[in-house]
C-alpha cells in the first residue's frame, strides 16, 4: 500500500482567503431572500446535499461569502450561520 500526500505548496490560496474572513449578517442581506431561506431550511433539516448545492449557487453571486459559509458548515458551526441569517432577516 502506498499513500499519496497533498503537496502543501500547491494549496489553493483563494480557498484560504475565502474562509479566512469573518461573516456578518450583511453578507446574507446581499443574497436573494429565497436562497437564504432555502439555506436556513437545509441547515435545520441537516440536508447536506442541499446545503452543498446552495453554497455553489451562492458562490456564483459571492464567492467570498460562499467560502465562509462552507468553512462554517465544514466546522459544524451551523448555529453561527443560522444566527447570522436570523440577524439578516430582522434587519431587512
Amino acid at each position: 500500500m502506498r499513500y499519496i500526500y497533498e503537496d502543501p505548496g500547491q494549496t489553493n490560496l483563494s480557498a484560504i482567503k475565502e474562509g479566512d474572513r469573518g461573516m456578518t449578517a450583511t453578507d446574507f442581506v446581499k443574497l436573494p431572500d429565497s436562497l437564504v431561506a432555502d439555506l436556513k431550511l437545509a441547515i435545520l433539516n441537516a440536508d447536506m446535499d442541499l446545503i452543498d448545492t446552495l453554497i455553489e449557487q451562492i458562490r456564483l453571486k459571492d464567492a467570498v461569502t460562499a467560502g465562509a459559509i462552507a468553512t462554517c458548515i465544514e466546522n459544524f458551526e451551523y448555529d453561527k450561520v443560522l444566527k447570522l441569517i436570523s440577524q439578516a432577516i430582522s434587519h431587512e
